[in-house]
């Protein structure tokens, strides 16, 4: 339904005069930015339908604003833990991560920076579209894993 309504629904009249060619230029030219930000929604869907370190968490949803630090900030995907005494911090790239381990110590240091993760056990996740890695880390999840989640 998105699809239709973001890429199909303002092209009708190109597509009604069999101007083909064109919508497909113009999808190909937003295709990247519209699948992140699908893969995004399907990821924070996809929180509270399977534990995450044996913890249940409730619907995600982005946060930004400002840190402790007082800088804005700014996360995909946030989720408070049933118990209340977790809180999901996750980020979203719909790109292959070369090292997921640098990259979830990243994360991890701006989690702390966030004011509704005071006094609570911090779980943070990647939701990535792949990695060299042989091995992936706990807590890094790819497609597949988003979409068994979500089954």
């Amino acid at each position: 339904m998105n699809f239709y309504f973001t890429i199909m629904a303002p092209n009708l009249s190109r597509l009604e005069l069999g101007l083909t060619d064109q919508v497909y230029r113009s999808f190909l030219s937003v295709l990247t930015c519209y699948v992140s930000k699908e893969w995004e929604s399907l990821c924070r869907r996809s929180v509270p339908m399977a534990h995450v370190n044996n913890i249940e968490f409730g619907p995600a949803a982005r946060w930004w604003g400002p840190g402790m630090n007082r800088q804005p900030i700014e996360f995909d995907i946030v989720a408070e833990s049933s118990d209340k005494k977790s809180i999901l911090i996750g980020e979203s790239k719909w790109s292959f991560v070369e090292n997921p381990v640098i990259a979830l110590k990243r994360l991890r240091q701006k989690a702390e920076l966030l004011p509704l993760a005071a006094g609570k056990k911090i779980i943070t996740v990647l939701f990535i579209k792949g990695t060299s890695e042989k091995e992936i880390p706990a807590n890094v999840f790819l497609p597949s894993d988003v979409l068994e989640r979500l089954r």
